[in-house]
């Protein structure tokens, strides 16, 4: 046996540990008697619960006589007025008695408070942030549909006015309308794709293309650009390229287009070169590397990084000169990422750039080929087509473009001017295709399409096209979810409008080929006989434009525009009465349309200043701002009735 006094001191330091232990250790009987409590413990018995008010020993008693019930081990939390304590109640059946061994968790509790606070506010975060994505997104598509539907106006009517005799100067005009409408169309177009892009609702489009014709037309568009400027511009492949692959063309066009169109603008001598090199070919795919290499003014070293950042430019000076968004660039590199690419800048002040790239692109197989020859095949401009086409439109400006085109290819149109005049034209008569816009009063035309697809007998199968303006990948999706076939974008092109009609086989057996294709003989603009100037509420240039686009027919869409405003304003008056602001807020955005079109433009602002506090819901200032309105309408009619009056 061991020495009586060591033992005596080795049983008093193992009883020692515990009770010097700084976490509480208690004991309880089965008969819930207390046991042994360490110093620790006592401070913990002395506490309430601060979320129940329960004082500490009642609730021990409490899960103890379910730990000796189950048998089982359980474990609790208590916080006390200024800690937190983990205890594990661990039976001992045998022996009958329950230790509960107590850990001070404070901090740890605080930190998992931190972290879950952390986690909230990051969450909230991501949420705000795509609120305002998406909010943005949305913004974008409503300019995109305010920015549109002007120029739907004004490329329709220029393309309209070509088809008609003019002289060389007339065509110069005619001409510079449409490229300048056209340069506005591509930056909203830029604005929309880096929307797009961070949002993640941008994707590609692969197909088979002929890729010697692409690179060809790049050349072509812009030789002559470089021309004008004293440089020179080539074209530089290699002869082992393959002629079809498949890919996004659009997309490959609009990079080679954005880089080029930059080395031209930033080069004052010298040339601008496209090189295209085979790096590496399979049977099933090959690597292409492009280059952009120009002889301009440069980059500066500690400015190479900032060039690919969204709505950057570097130099003021040169821009204000050059023109851009500062989006091109940075455009051109996601979508080379997005085909699996990277998109590299050398460059050197002074010296000029090179911007290169590889992509790796799929060959196509013969079928592939076959279909992108046909899809090749130049616009058939030479075709009538003798359809019937319902028209679904409530903006005069709309209405006339749209008609005059299809009647210039041969087709009779009957109009409907909301989607519940929609659906009662398709229950009475066939129609071989129907145009449908998108916005509407009354009725807009997502609601118009699935009436028709479900009641209508004669055109439950005819092929309904969406005319809209928004061109966000989710208003085409909606299209086609209610039942639309396609998808055409305003403004509205005569070639994309006859090369989607003939894509439906009931229209294509109605297309002939013209035989003599006529020009319209132009009519005779008529000039205003107002005796002066109409007031400060019409803008004259406006007016005028009118009156040149549309001869005749201009006191008519005036007079037409006038009573569809008077509707507008009692709609208005209506809505306000019964302060139904989902009604005023659409009429209000009608009759803004419909004013500038007629050349009210103050109005119009008046309008849209209403359309806007009717979503925020301000009635007061609503019913200050439709005051406002009412004076500037009398006004307007006034004005525009002794305007289009002959003189006596």
């Amino acid at each position: 046996m061991g020495d009586p006094k060591t033992l005596e001191r080795e049983h008093f330091d193992i009883i020692k540990i515990p009770e010097e232990s700084p976490h509480p250790i208690l004991q309880f009987s089965y008969d819930n008697e207390f046991m042994y409590g360490n110093i620790a413990s006592q401070d913990l018995l002395a506490y309430r619960n601060q979320k129940t008010g329960d004082d500490i020993q009642s609730i021990l008693l409490d899960n103890l006589a379910k730990v000796i019930k189950q048998n089982t081990p359980e474990t609790i939390e208590v916080e006390t007025e200024s800690k937190v304590f983990s205890l594990d109640f661990v039976p001992f059946q045998q022996d009958r008695y329950v230790n509960i061994y107590g850990t001070d968790i404070t901090q740890r509790k605080k930190a998992e408070e931190k972290l879950e606070k952390y986690a909230r506010e990051l969450v909230s975060a991501k949420e705000k942030a795509e609120e305002a994505t998406l909010a943005k997104s949305q913004f974008l598509a409503t300019m995109s549909h305010e920015i549109r539907t002007p120029m739907n106006g004004i490329i329709g009517t220029a393309n309209l006015l070509t088809g008609t005799r003019l002289n060389k100067k007339q065509q110069t005009y005619v001409s510079t309308v449409v490229r300048s409408g056209e340069m506005l169309l591509h930056i909203v177009n830029e604005i929309l794709d880096f929307s797009k892009i961070e949002s993640g609702m941008l994707s590609l489009a692969p197909e088979a293309f002929n890729f010697y014709h692409c690179l060809d037309d790049i050349h072509s568009l812009f030789a002559p650009v470089a021309s004008e400027k004293g440089l020179l511009f080539e074209l530089k492949r290699d002869n082992n390229l393959p002629v079809y692959i498949i890919g996004d063309e659009g997309r490959i066009r609009q990079i080679l287009t954005n880089l080029i169109n930059n080395a031209v603008k930033f080069t004052e001598r010298g040339s601008v070169t496209l090189n295209v090199h085979l790096k590496k070919t399979t049977k099933k795919k090959t690597d292409i590397e492009f280059s952009v290499i120009d002889t301009g003014i440069g980059i500066a070293e500690d400015k190479l990084d900032k060039v690919f950042e969204t709505f950057t430019q570097l130099d003021s000076s040169t821009i204000r000169k050059a023109g851009g968004t500062g989006l091109g660039l940075s455009l051109c590199k996601s979508f080379v990422e997005m085909m699996g690419g990277q998109l590299d800048l050398t460059s050197q002040k002074g010296q000029g750039s090179t911007f290169c790239f590889t992509i790796s692109v799929p060959l196509p197989t013969q079928k592939a080929i076959e279909q992108a020859v046909e899809r090749q095949k130049p616009p058939q401009t030479d075709i009538k087509v003798n359809a019937c086409v319902l028209l679904v439109e409530d903006m005069k400006t709309n209405q006339f473009v749209a008609t005059e085109t299809l009647k210039n290819i041969g087709c009779s149109v009957d109009l409907a001017e909301n989607g519940k005049q929609a659906v009662e034209k398709a229950q009475k008569k066939k129609y071989d295709l129907v145009l449908m816009d998108c916005h509407m009063p009354v009725m807009d035309g997502y609601e118009a399409t699935e009436k028709i697809r479900k009641d209508s007998k004669k055109n439950k199968a005819t092929p309904i096209v969406a005319l809209t303006a928004n061109i966000l990948k989710e208003d085409k999706d909606r299209c086609l979810e209610v039942g639309m076939n396609d998808v055409l974008i305003k403004p509205i092109d005569q070639h994309a409008l006859l090369q989607l009609m003939l894509q439906e086989d009931n229209i294509l057996a109605l297309a002939e080929k013209k035989t003599k294709p006529k020009l319209r003989k132009r009519k005779p603009v008529k000039k205003s006989t107002a005796k002066k100037k109409p007031g400060p509420q019409i803008d004259q240039d406006v007016l005028e434009g009118l009156f040149s686009s549309f001869g005749d027919k201009a006191t008519t869409v005036i007079q037409i525009g006038l009573e569809d405003a008077e509707k507008c304003m009692n709609e208005i008056e209506k809505a306000l009465k019964e302060k139904d602001l989902e009604s005023l807020g659409l009429e209000a955005h009608a009759l803004k349309s419909v004013v500038r079109q007629i050349g009210a433009m103050k109005m119009g602002e008046t309008a849209l200043a209403l359309e806007t506090k009717g979503k925020d819901g301000h009635f007061k200032d609503i019913e200050k701002l439709y005051s406002e309105l009412c004076d500037s309408f009398k006004t307007v009619k006034q004005n525009l009735t002794e305007h289009i009056q002959p003189s006596a």
